[in-house]
């Protein structure tokens, strides 16, 4: 059975002069991502970038729920199932730039 992924996009008014870079790590599998909206468009890169607005710490289900707003980043910060290295506001702000999720696609 192939996994499949959920596409996600930026929001259409997310404007064009909006630089962020978010590392994401997960704990329970020892992953780390960076992504970085620029230009209208969010890059993603196979490891952690050396600079951030912030980090996210948390495991791959909760982050998963979180793109299918099954729940908010406040709800896993304050359940302790998140957790932000650097500013918090930077993470809600950077998640708030992408629209809910449009359908699946095979990997």
């Amino acid at each position: 059975m192939k996994a499949t992924h959920e596409i996600v996009r930026l929001k259409v008014d997310v404007p064009k002069d909006v630089h962020m870079t978010m590392g994401l790590v997960f704990a329970d599998t020892s992953e780390a991502y960076g992504m970085k909206i620029q230009y209208g468009m969010c890059d993603l890169y196979p490891s952690l970038p050396p600079t951030t607005n912030a980090t996210v710490v948390t495991q791959r289900g909760v982050m998963d729920r979180i793109l299918l707003n099954e729940k908010t980043v406040s709800e896993a910060l304050e359940e302790g199932s998140l957790r932000v290295v650097g500013r918090a506001d930077n993470v809600a702000q950077f998640f708030r730039c992408f629209g809910a999720p449009t359908g699946r696609v095979p990997s």
